[in-house]
């Protein structure tokens, strides 16, 4: 029985294996590696017994495609690949690895996610359809910020700005996404509360859109515009750094960022 096998360039095609998988079979608590030039055809899958992972121990080059894995149990959060070290970044892999499943993707710390679930942070597009999952071929608009009955019902804009109070107002106000809907607006504090709590998973989409080549910002950690005045001066602001949600009020004179919000 192999316990450890290192893949450092060469290419397997046309095998079988006597258990599961196309092509190669991970047994429970082997030592599977890939590094190099390496590449795996997508008729062999590599199957992954309960607990096994591939281990991305340097940079890895060519294929389009380095593998396509069969985990053990399509669960949300087994984990399928890992970094070797710190020095190896999964964002710059996870996108040349596949699922045999294709409703079920490799999330960007390595770990499985259902792409037909809705979740707070899943990426929605022009076509109004939601997915955690990013497409290059479509056009998005906004991340799901709110939930009811397993659809979403309030989205975030991808697009934001920094300026002052009265210019994030008229920016929200103003705000055409590229789906041409024009009813977005300043977020209340209610509605800022929930793009505040669905900051790391939205974060983590936009993480998935960056490994896939997509372009979008995060999330920051710094202040966030709120359409609660708090004065003829101030209006109410929230420091997306600190742990809990705790607007305060600030100058409406003052810079702070500010995403717009629709009803969806």
């Amino acid at each position: 029985t192999v316990t450890s096998f290192t893949m450092n360039g060469g290419t397997i095609s046309g095998n079988t294996t006597a258990e599961k998988g196309g092509g190669l079979y991970a047994g429970y608590s082997t030592s599977f590696t890939m590094t190099g030039g390496t590449y795996v055809a997508n008729s062999n899958n590599v199957y992954l017994a309960n607990g096994t992972t591939i281990t991305v121990m340097g940079e890895l080059t060519g294929a389009t495609t380095f593998a396509t894995i069969t985990p053990s149990s399509y669960s949300e959060g087994t984990q399928v690949l890992k970094a070797g070290d710190g020095s190896i970044n999964l964002l710059n892999y996870v996108s040349k690895f596949k699922l045999s499943d294709s409703n079920w993707s490799i999330d960007v710390d390595g770990k499985i996610y259902d792409k037909t679930t809705v979740t707070l942070g899943a990426i929605v597009y022009s076509d109004k359809t939601v997915s955690r999952f990013y497409h290059q071929t479509k056009t998005m608009i906004g991340y799901v910020i709110a939930i009811e009955n397993g659809k979403a019902t309030k989205i975030v804009s991808v697009d934001e700005t920094n300026t002052n109070w009265n210019d994030a107002k008229t920016w929200c106000d103003n705000y055409v996404d590229k789906s041409r809907n024009i009813d977005w607006t300043l977020p209340t504090k209610k509605n800022l509360k929930l793009v505040f709590e669905a900051k790391d998973e939205i974060n983590k989409s936009i993480e998935r859109i960056i490994a896939g080549g997509g372009d979008a910002s995060k999330l920051s950690d710094t202040h966030y515009w709120s359409s609660d005045i708090s004065t003829v001066y101030e209006a109410y602001a929230q420091d997306f750094s600190i742990a809990n949600f705790f607007a305060n009020a600030r100058s409406k004179k003052l810079y702070c960022l500010v995403r717009a919000v629709r009803d969806f």
